[in-house]
């Protein structure tokens, strides 16, 4: 179990690092270079499992563009949870686009 929060740990700093996510406070959220990254790549019309696919695929993108090539299983398991929260916090109309 602490090797696993420490690989998450290790993971969050590079996603803050890297420019993928921000702090304010305890919240975690995407940063616009991210937001704005990912929204190139993924259409709301596709279906569950091709966006799974797009953010991974985004993510390594992304990474590469920053100069970090390696594992980011556990970077997407952070990309996951906050993507969840963020959804979650869309008003009804805003989910149906």
């Amino acid at each position: 179990m602490l090797a696993a929060n420490a690989f998450l740990e290790e993971a969050l700093a590079r996603l803050i690092e890297k420019g993928v996510v921000e702090q304010k406070g305890d919240k975690l959220s995407f940063t616009e270079e991210w937001a704005t990254f990912l929204a190139s790549r993924i259409s709301y019309t596709q279906k569950r499992e091709q966006i799974k696919q797009k953010i991974v695929e985004a993510l390594r993108d992304f990474y590469k563009l920053k100069g970090y090539v390696g594992e980011t299983r556990f970077d997407l398991a952070w990309v996951k949870q906050i993507f969840i929260a963020q959804f979650e916090l869309l008003e009804d109309e805003q989910r149906a686009l």
